[in-house]
Formats: C-alpha cells, sequence, structure tokens
C-alpha cells in the first residue's frame, strides 16, 4: 500500500467533511419535506444545520456555538411576529 503526502492525506480529509456536510444537508431537506415544510419545519431544519456545524468546531468552542442556537420555535416566532415586546 502506498503512502500519502502530506497534502493527499489533507484533501482527502476535506473531502470527507464535505461529505458529511452534504449527508446532514440531505438529512436537513428530507427532515423538511416530511414535515411538509411547514414554518417550524423549516426553523426545524436550518437549527439541525447549525448544530451539525457546531460539531464541526473544535470542543473548546461548541458550547458557545450551540448555545447561538438553542431558540426553540417558539421564541423565534414571538420575536419574528414582536409579540415578545
Amino acid at each position: 500500500m502506498r503512502q500519502q503526502s502530506g497534502y493527499a492525506r489533507r484533501v482527502e480529509e476535506s473531502l470527507l467533511r464535505r461529505a458529511g456536510t452534504v449527508s446532514a444537508l440531505y438529512a436537513i431537506l428530507l427532515a423538511m419535506l416530511v414535515a411538509g415544510c411547514s414554518q417550524r419545519g423549516w426553523y426545524e431544519g436550518v437549527k439541525q444545520g447549525h448544530r451539525h456545524q457546531c460539531s464541526q468546531v473544535p470542543e473548546a468552542e461548541r458550547d458557545e456555538c450551540l448555545a447561538q442556537h438553542d431558540e426553540s420555535y417558539e421564541e423565534y416566532r414571538q420575536k419574528r411576529e414582536g409579540i415578545g415586546e
């Protein structure tokens, strides 16, 4: 078996990460279709995408990243409609 160069290994790792991201996006799209593409479904799909992105950041930054996307759909809806003011 041939030894990979550092560059080839980094390219392969990058492609594998991208494949994981694409798979997550397909999962989000499927979830939205199953949810009937309701506003809540869209919101939850986007939120899941953000969670997936947070899983890709260094562990030291992960909690802060997740906290930025921790708002429930009801909280989001109330802010959007101006109910929470």
